[in-house]
């Protein structure tokens, strides 16, 4: 089990908060948090679900969460409720360990991403999703920083995105000439599987 620091900030939240990382290989929700007596857990650090549905009402009147899933008639299905936090914002930091090519030292950095997620702009695609039959938006993601700090400097990525994979790789590019990184980390495809992978640059 590893703990991240981060900032939550909502309409009636503005706390530091942990998020507990179990690393549980295939585990369904490995990261989660607990806020006002409320536990979120989920995939990555921006796919955050009410954890015990028992507690939408009390949860519903402190978070913004969106509803979806249920009974789709015109297809005859019946799916589980999901409660999805939506409007929020958070700055999450995760120390990781850099080697330095000239020596072979292994120094401290820190990841440092921050994001929002803001109100869905109707004039953008997006995957549908229903609750019940009727067609509800999940609120767009915005990154505004997706970073590395170590030895007092600054490597920020160009990929404004939670994808790890993707924002790692650009900043492997910009510091591949004097430091590799050799972390764990976890990342998921859009099924909510998860698995533990090796960046060695």
């Amino acid at each position: 089990m590893i703990i991240w620091k981060a900032h939550y900030k909502d309409k009636l939240h503005d706390e530091d908060i942990e998020i507990v990382n179990s690393q549980n290989g295939y585990a369904k929700s490995s990261l989660s948090f607990t806020l006002d007596g409320i536990t979120f857990s989920g995939t990555d650090i921006g796919d955050f679900e009410l954890n015990d549905e028992s507690q939408y009402d009390e949860a519903k009147e402190k978070f913004c969460l969106l509803k979806w899933g249920g009974n789709y008639k015109d297809l005859n299905i019946i799916t589980p409720y999901k409660y999805d936090l939506q409007r929020y914002s958070m700055d999450v930091y995760i120390p990781i360990k850099v080697v330095r090519k000239n020596d072979g030292c292994e120094v401290g950095g820190m990841l440092y991403i921050t994001f929002r997620y803001v109100e869905h702009d109707i004039q953008k695609g997006q995957a549908i999703i229903l609750c019940d039959n009727d067609r509800v938006y999940r609120d767009d993601e915005v990154v505004s920083s997706f970073s590395l700090c170590m030895e007092n400097r600054v490597y920020e990525s160009s990929i404004k995105s939670l994808c790890f994979e993707s924002a790692l790789l650009d900043i492997s590019k910009q510091i591949q000439e004097h430091y590799c990184m050799n972390i764990w980390y976890i990342c998921y495809n859009v099924q909510a599987s998860c698995f533990l992978y090796k960046e060695q640059v």
